[in-house]
């Protein structure tokens, strides 16, 4: 896969997995639910994929991840996270979040 594939399909992959955590915005969701989901955009993706994207999405404040025993992870969307999904802060980088219809 070249760099440019790379790139594109990381930046797709985080704007879905903040979508999926839209969904599950009042409770949030566990990482292995996570990637059950985001298998179906990419069959290939594994566990470490998931990790390595939550992991930055957490760095940039648009998540929050729960470490738990035995290594699961719950997360949830920060209320920035929850504005930035909604459309209402502008764009942040290193995703591939589509421009809002009617703009």
């Amino acid at each position: 896969m070249n760099i440019d594939m790379t790139r594109i399909r990381r930046e797709t992959l985080r704007w879905r997995l903040l979508q999926i955590l839209n969904h599950a915005q009042d409770i949030g969701i566990y990482s292995e639910s996570i990637l059950c989901v985001t298998q179906t955009l990419y069959s290939d993706t594994n566990d470490k994929e998931i990790r390595r994207e939550l992991d930055y999405l957490s760095g940039h404040g648009l998540i929050a991840i729960e470490k738990q025993p035995q290594g699961r992870r719950h997360t949830k969307l920060t209320t920035v996270g929850i504005d930035f999904v909604e459309y209402t802060i502008n764009d942040k980088k290193g995703n591939s979040r589509p421009s809002k219809q009617g703009k």
